[in-house]
């Protein structure tokens, strides 16, 4: 499993995966869930990554389980439950430390940081860039971690 948070998969994603093991016992087997979320492996490889980063599953053998947080986990609640986990994983953790030091930075910058502590994956290009400001929008602000100001790109706590 990774240990930066993929780029490209929404909170829906993860609800519904999480909604899909509920709905099946709270356990069931890699293949058998793709099958039933009707998700390609290329997709759920990743959306597994940020179920097992939040804690919300264990994987085993090839068997995915609901963790307690997973099992309390609903659309309502979400945001709020996985907070903390988010502020303990990368990118999250790095962007927090830095804002938190009074160093309110746009994402270029965010970025720029990012690749100097060799946390490289999420690019330098337009596109890379765009994935990360996505990525932390949505999961980021979504859990109130981040406030983000888009008129003048500027990320804070």
């Amino acid at each position: 499993m990774s240990e930066s948070f993929p780029v490209g998969i929404g909170t829906p994603q993860v609800l519904g995966l999480v909604d899909v093991i509920k709905e099946n016992g709270g356990s069931m087997g890699i293949a058998e869930l793709g099958d039933e979320a009707e998700v390609d492996a290329d997709s759920l490889l990743p959306m597994l990554d940020i179920c097992s980063l939040l804690k919300l599953v264990s994987i085993r053998e090839g068997t995915i389980t609901l963790t307690n947080l997973g099992e309390r986990v609903n659309s309502r609640n979400f945001s709020k439950k996985i907070g903390e986990e988010l502020a303990r994983i990368e990118p999250f953790k790095a962007i927090i430390a830095e804002l938190r030091k009074g160093k309110i930075k746009g994402t270029n910058k965010l970025v720029a940081m990012l690749e100097g502590k060799g946390i490289t994956h999420y690019g330098k290009d337009k596109e890379g860039i765009a994935e990360l400001k996505r990525m932390l929008t949505q999961w980021g602000v979504r859990s109130k971690l981040l406030a983000y100001d888009p008129e003048h790109d500027v990320w804070s706590v």
